[in-house]
């Protein structure tokens, strides 16, 4: 089942790795996993100044992410939107994101390592669509457990019955 928007602000916020997808130069899609923060209906993420992601959302901005629970029962949202790069809002954005994944003291102190190594740049990326699923609203509920731990599928149930 669809998740409601206050659901999919709330997924969003909490400290995820989203793959991000851009169209690569090879003509294949470029898919690399990102921290990203969610603000306002735009998507932030940092990257290297010459990382091919960087490149490549400068020749074309459609760009789409995927942000996931792999945790049954499953919940997913993909993010299709225009990708630009910011400079003005690195050391903003960077210092956010780093915080968000790492809490306060690493996080500050990753955001200026990161400064130190990468010369990261803020990439930001302007919703235009939103999709989503939520499996456990959608009906599907967690399975029985097995022995030692493991899930007992529904087809194995099915046919001792």
């Amino acid at each position: 089942m669809r998740m409601t928007d206050e659901e999919i602000g709330s997924f969003l916020r909490e400290p995820r790795v989203a793959r991000f997808a851009s169209n690569g130069a090879d003509g294949y899609p470029h898919i690399v996993a990102t921290w990203y923060l969610y603000d306002d209906g735009w998507i932030y993420f940092f990257c290297g100044r010459s990382a091919p992601r960087t490149i490549e959302i400068q020749t074309d901005e459609r760009v789409a992410l995927l942000i996931d629970d792999d945790h049954y029962p499953y919940k997913h949202v993909t993010v299709y939107g225009s990708a630009y790069v910011d400079e003005s809002i690195t050391d903003e954005y960077l210092t956010k994101l780093c915080v968000k994944y790492l809490g306060p003291d690493w996080g500050v102190k990753y955001a200026q390592y990161m400064k130190d190594s990468i010369d990261p740049i803020i990439v930001k990326v302007k919703v235009s669509k939103i999709l989503s699923w939520d499996y456990y609203t959608g009906g599907y509920r967690p399975r029985p457990r097995g022995r030692e731990g493991s899930e007992v599928s529904p087809i194995a149930e099915a046919r001792k019955a």
